[in-house]
């Protein structure tokens, strides 16, 4: 009997000391985190003037973070955007008071710089909106952020007590200096102005037509001591074309107005899509000159309506522009599924003259042909080489990928976690359970 209560005791120091394995091993598998998650939106001036370069900076405060997407939002009719630069490769694209940002970065803080021009007086937020931030262990946090400023016109100088008594011998005529910079009539010899023309909206687009090779423009001053010069050139060689009028007054100020010409019909608009509580219309006419390399023009069914998209040659990837309601700024996004339709955007871009699809839950990853090969590149832009690393999904692994990047969600390394954590606990229980059987045989035995 002795002996058998030494062996009892020897196993259960065995147990104990198993169940301490367990859960050293669990505390090395489950890591630590330490995000934060937040974005912070600065502005160059709370005060600028009308005239004034304007620069908006979004950080994001932590470590491990891999990379970013957003949307910047902004008032058209005051600032004007002009480019961008960041840490780590980012990108952008858009205007017309929407900017949708990426940013891939390995370690350090990451930022955002964008520039623009203050083009017309009032107050104005800046939002970074829809941030999502990757971590470098798979996880997604979300963030937005501010900030206000208010743009106003120049102040004149205040006089010196020289210039003082200068200028009350000057005539009546040089103190009432015109200081009016809007049009009044704009005029085109090509397509459609969108919106219809009105001296305080300093933004239009032109639909020309695919077939237009030219595109003139005549405006004519509200004022007649105000100046008008048109900048960019008539003939329409690329898809877009950027042209600049500038209104300059009599007392020097000076205010642009900006027609982006479009190789393209007026577009026909669709079915409305909600996207991050952001309204977005679809388009029934899209040109098969959009397509980037790799995809043709098709449609697609979404509700009741066919929307117009470009597929892949298998048909497993579909892409395609939406317009974002009482704006000019479009955005191209990743078409999921037609039975259960859902739209993550996605960014294209020319390289070389050839336009490639990015997606931006992969931000370096393009798909497009090089060569004799279709599907999925990474792009080095120091070597300017294209590696091939896969071709076509199929279907169904296709859309599984996509619904997992469009879940808000722990990652799939999180998961496998948990399940060692399962099994070492179902594990312990077995063991507590075996030990306990043995025991109670144990008790019976010597009562015998």
């Amino acid at each position: 009997m002795f002996k058998n209560i030494i062996n009892l005791k020897s196993l259960m120091r065995i147990g104990i000391l198993f169940v301490a394995f367990c859960l050293l091993i669990a505390s090395f598998i489950v890591p630590p985190k330490a995000y934060a998650g937040y974005s912070y939106v600065s502005v160059s001036s709370t005060a600028p003037y009308i005239g004034d370069q304007f620069a908006v900076t979004v950080s994001f405060d932590g470590s491990n973070y891999q990379g970013l997407e957003g949307v910047l939002t902004y008032d058209s009719s005051i600032l004007e955007f002009t480019g961008s630069d960041g840490s780590g490769t980012p990108t952008s694209y858009g205007g017309s008071g929407e900017i949708r940002y990426a940013l891939m970065q390995a370690s350090g803080t990451m930022y955002m710089n964008f520039y623009f021009n203050v083009i017309g007086p009032g107050s104005c937020t800046i939002s970074a909106i829809s941030n999502l931030i990757y971590t470098s262990d798979g996880q997604q946090l979300s963030d937005s952020s501010s900030a206000t400023f208010t743009a106003s016109r120049r102040p004149d100088p205040t006089p010196t007590p020289s210039e003082t008594t200068s200028q009350t011998q000057t005539t009546t005529e040089t103190e009432t200096l015109s200081s009016d910079t809007s049009l009044s009539s704009l005029d085109i010899s090509a397509g459609e102005l969108v919106p219809e023309f009105s001296s305080d909206v300093y933004e239009y687009t032109v639909y020309a037509g695919e077939e237009a090779t030219k595109c003139t423009l005549s405006a004519v001053a509200t004022s007649s001591t105000s100046s008008v010069s048109i900048s960019g050139e008539a003939d329409l060689i690329d898809e877009l074309t950027s042209r600049i009028i500038t209104v300059t007054a009599e007392d020097g100020s000076q205010a642009n107005y900006t027609i982006n010409i479009v190789k393209s019909d007026k577009p026909i608009y669709g079915a409305t899509v909600i996207i991050d509580d952001i309204e977005y219309e679809s388009f029934q006419n899209l040109s098969e000159t959009l397509a980037p390399s790799g995809f043709t023009l098709s449609k697609a069914s979404y509700g009741d309506e066919e929307i117009s998209v470009f597929k892949n040659k298998d048909n497993t990837i579909v892409i395609t522009q939406l317009h974002l309601k009482d704006s000019d700024t479009v955005g191209w996004f990743l078409f999921n599924s037609e039975e259960n339709p859902a739209f993550t955007p996605i960014e294209v871009i020319d390289l070389d003259g050839v336009k490639y699809a990015v997606f931006a839950s992969n931000l370096n990853r393009i798909y497009g042909i090089q060569g004799d090969k279709e599907g999925y590149f990474v792009y080095d832009p120091n070597t300017e080489e294209f590696i091939f690393i896969e071709s076509d999904l199929d279907k169904s692994s296709e859309q599984e990928k996509t619904d997992e990047n469009t879940e808000v969600s722990s990652a799939p390394i999180q998961d496998n976690l948990k399940i060692y954590l399962i099994i070492a606990l179902v594990t312990i229980v077995l063991f507590f359970v075996v030990q306990l059987f043995i025991y109670r045989k144990f008790l019976r035995k010597n009562k015998k």
